[in-house]
């Protein structure tokens, strides 16, 4: 259990602290440059939250959905009047310098779904839920049913 205590440990510190982050503080998929995939938000938001629960850091729980928030604010489709109806809430699959893919990937938004929904549940089972989490937790819901 140590030994994975330590390696959970060392993650966060290089995700939290470490890691490039782009203008908005959404933490960077790749380790040498700034470049944001939607399948980021299975991986480390919900690592963010289950390390934040198992601390009893909850200013990092609110850190994993702020990364959800910082995300979507980046990847999400800025769709035109014309096209609203069809890709309103859907993200773009990669933004970045070196493997930009400005497309739509069904797969990338089902990915981001089911992190914000693990994000979610977590958020919802945290011993200090409140309030205020209430509201994040809505906010959690409205984004990632907008991406599916």
């Amino acid at each position: 259990y140590e030994q994975f205590g330590d390696a959970a440990t060392a993650e966060y510190e290089y995700v939290t602290q470490g890691a490039p982050r782009a203008w908005n503080g959404a933490i960077s998929h790749r380790v040498d440059y700034v470049e944001l995939w939607a399948d980021f938000i299975y991986m480390a938001p919900p690592f963010l939250a289950y390390y934040a629960v198992d601390t009893a850091n909850f200013t990092l729980l609110r850190e994993a959905v702020y990364q959800c928030q910082a995300y979507r604010q980046i990847l999400h489709y800025n769709a035109t009047s014309s096209d609203v109806g069809n890709f309103a809430g859907l993200w773009e699959h990669i933004l970045g310098p070196v493997n930009n893919d400005p497309g739509l990937w069904s797969t990338g938004n089902s990915w981001a779904a089911a992190g914000m929904t693990r994000v979610l549940a977590t958020v919802i089972k945290a011993p200090s839920f409140k309030t205020d989490d209430a509201t994040q937790a809505q906010e959690i819901l409205t984004w990632r049913n907008q991406a599916i």
